[in-house]
């Protein structure tokens, strides 16, 4: 792993020179407390920083020049190590780079993110020039998963990538460390020696750890799986789900989700048991959408756990040394101690966890809550290209007399109806364009608007096109005005207001930074709302129509698809 920040012959020499002050560093924290994760205690102590490392702590000053910058703080402010986001999911309508930025400016330094954006939008080669080059930004660690398979298992015309080949490309970027999040585990179970023979390639050939997508999993199936070689998880619903992990050894991330929010009732579980081991508990906000972003940060999730009972330090860890621990990064990151990069917050005190300041590799990203680096992503625009083709569609006369009914954001169940009769006042048109050939199906949905004129999508996971509504005309007015500007989501609602979002990075991600994202999509969620939709962010319903790893009917391009069944219940209509 030390490759991830390869450091010279010149940089160690100064590195050394500094710990042993022959060489004055280039940042002097004097006297101040620091959070040592290690010993679970608050000590007082002087850091020296040498360029992008930690090269001293303890009780002996400096030399000094009159480059070196002096920091000296308040009695009550201590300095923790920058967190770290375990499982990250960075295009829910953001970026990677804008989102790195967001968890950078909460004091989250380094996130390990999920790869499947880049993978189906670009060409491996591609995909890990991206990853370099995002890198080289200086203001966030970005670190990345590999996935063993598509999320749209049998509907997906891309699953011939997954394969040896693909991994080791993958796999042998020092910014990978790990492989998942595994979601093919039934296929495991059933003998697939393909899906096999991948899991032991990257646990003993690469030598990284292997994340599971384990909803649901008994103890037996959590025994083959472990035995398989997965390390992780995030899907605990209670405090029973992680103890039954951690008895097999497994590393549990507790999730704080827009979908998922357990951790509280997890927290309050766990702390009746007096022995647990808590160094193998993660946090994670599991991708959270924009308007759950912001109260799923590691400095706000430290802070509830702490005041449902949890230790500081114990809180702390889970987002610091914990993963670092895990991931094998913890020579580099997830303490304040020598040789470690110099991912540095800066908080009040343990029990107000959002930082003042953020340091990423020696520099200050953040001073006083004020950003000091400039911001560039238009490089991104060369990578993340607007896929989206321009299709016809005459008409949206249905297809099929199987609805979808939303049973909240994300899960569905079918329902039918009569192609001849009438809208009900909660149903409105739902059509599914395949955006590689233009297959499309036309259908009803039901919980998504009572009064929405119409609306057309490029965001979904599959990044095909929905288009919504009750007034066919429209929907085929707004699914060409949204192709021909790029990308987004536009919607028309009965008071004749229009909302655009506009998503030109491959149809599903926008290059505005989070804040002003942020407050469009606020107001398209709050309209939606008006409009009748009966849940709490109907974006997230737009996403996963067409996600086939959540219950019960999804729109794929293929089909409409059972996620039950397995099987396709209505075939998609050739051009």
């Amino acid at each position: 792993m030390e490759n991830i920040r390869a450091i010279t012959s010149q940089e160690n020499k100064s590195l050394i020179n500094t710990a042993l002050r022959r060489e004055a560093p280039s940042i002097f924290f004097k006297h101040v407390n620091i959070l040592n994760v290690y010993t679970g205690v608050i000590e007082k102590t002087n850091i020296f920083i040498s360029g992008k490392r930690i090269a001293y702590v303890g009780d002996n000053n400096p030399i000094c020049l009159d480059s070196t910058e002096i920091v000296e703080l308040n009695n009550n402010e201590i300095l923790v190590p920058g967190y770290i986001e375990p499982h990250a999911h960075p295009n829910q309508m953001y970026n990677p780079f804008t989102h790195g930025n967001f968890l950078t400016s909460k004091g989250t330094t380094v996130s390990i993110n999920d790869n499947l954006s880049l993978f189906i939008n670009l060409k491996d080669d591609e995909a890990i020039e991206f990853v370099n080059l995002l890198d080289q930004t200086g203001i966030h660690l970005w670190l990345w998963w590999a996935y063993f398979d598509s999320p749209h298992k049998g509907v997906s015309d891309q699953e011939y990538r997954f394969d040896i080949d693909y991994l080791r490309k993958w796999g042998k970027n020092p910014f990978v460390v790990q492989g998942g999040e595994f979601t093919s585990w039934p296929k495991l179970m059933n003998g697939d020696e393909k899906i096999s023979n991948m899991l032991l390639f990257f646990r003993q050939k690469l030598g990284k750890r292997i994340e599971g997508h384990l909803p649901g999993a008994s103890s037996d199936t959590l025994n083959v799986l472990a035995a398989a070689g997965i390390t992780a998880d995030h899907e605990s619903l209670n405090g029973k789900d992680v103890i039954n992990r951690l008895k097999l050894g497994y590393y549990a991330a507790l999730r704080y989700s827009s979908i998922r929010r357990d951790l509280p009732n997890i927290i309050q579980e766990l702390v009746e048991y007096p022995n647990i081991y808590f160094s193998r508990l993660m946090l994670t906000n599991d991708g959270s959408a924009l308007n759950f972003l912001e109260y799923s940060t590691h400095s706000q999730m430290i802070k509830m756990v702490i005041k449902l009972g949890m230790k500081p330090i114990d809180a702390f860890r889970m987002a610091t040394i914990n993963p670092a621990t895990y991931y094998r990064i913890d020579n580099m990151v997830g303490g304040i101690a020598p040789g470690r990069l110099a991912h540095i917050n800066i908080i009040e005190d343990l029990y107000n966890p959002e930082p003042i300041s953020v340091m990423v590799d020696g520099e200050w990203a953040y001073r006083n809550k004020n950003r000091c680096k400039p911001l560039n992503s238009k490089w991104i625009n060369k990578f993340l290209k607007n896929p989206n083709k321009y299709i016809q569609i005459d008409s949206i006369e249905p297809t099929t007399s199987i609805g979808i009914k939303l049973l909240n954001d994300v899960i569905t169940k079918s329902y039918q109806f009569n192609p001849n009769d009438d809208l009900s006042e909660d149903e409105c048109y739902l059509t599914y364009i395949n955006q590689e050939d233009g297959s499309f199906l036309n259908t009803r949905i039901k919980g998504f608007s009572n009064s929405l004129i119409a609306l057309a999508s490029t965001y979904s996971a599959s990044q095909d096109y929905i288009l919504i509504g009750k007034n066919k005309v429209k929907m085929l007015e707004v699914i060409d005005e949204v192709l021909k500007e790029g990308g987004g989501i536009i919607s028309l609602f009965d008071n004749n207001e229009k909302i655009k979002i506009s998503l030109p990075l491959s149809g599903i991600m926008s290059t505005e930074p989070i804040e002003s994202l942020k407050n469009i999509v606020e107001k398209f969620n709050e309209a939606m709302k008006n409009s009748g939709f009966l849940f709490d962010d109907p974006t997230y319903t737009l996403l996963f129509l067409t996600a086939t790893h959540l219950p019960s009917i999804r729109l794929t391009k293929k089909g409409l698809y059972s996620i039950k069944d397995k099987k396709i219940f209505v075939h998609n209509i050739k051009i």
